[in-house]
């Protein structure tokens, strides 16, 4: 399990769970937690993925991923932070609502297309 936290704000940090990629290769399983910086109170959470999606294959061998299981209208800081640690780096495919985006290797988001329903 990997923790990271972020201020952000003079009031509130950020904190992202998510499993350790070093362990096991997966997508998703992560959480976004906002605490209250003063009094160490938790102000809300968001799970960021509907599940964990292990990933087959060597990623040496892939030429891109794709994430199908996430539960906002967008990439996450998640989506582009696996992305930026995963060796070697390879581009990312994230399908949201109605958006199909592209994560490249060094983290920049791209719309691809609307998502046809």
């Amino acid at each position: 399990m990997i923790v990271a936290a972020y201020p952000w704000h003079d009031t509130v940090l950020t904190t992202y769970a998510f499993p350790d990629p070093d362990d096991e290769t997966v997508l998703g399983g992560d959480v976004r937690v906002e605490i209250d910086a003063e009094t160490g109170s938790i102000r809300g959470s968001q799970r960021l993925h509907n599940e964990v999606v292990p990933m087959s294959g060597s990623p040496q061998n892939s030429r891109a991923s794709v994430l199908t299981a996430v539960r906002t209208c967008m990439p996450t800081e998640t989506d582009v932070f696996m992305v930026l640690r995963r060796e070697p780096r390879i581009p990312h495919i994230v399908i949201a609502e109605a958006w199909i985006y592209g994560i490249e290797p060094n983290g920049a988001v791209k719309v691809l297309r609307r998502r046809e329903e």
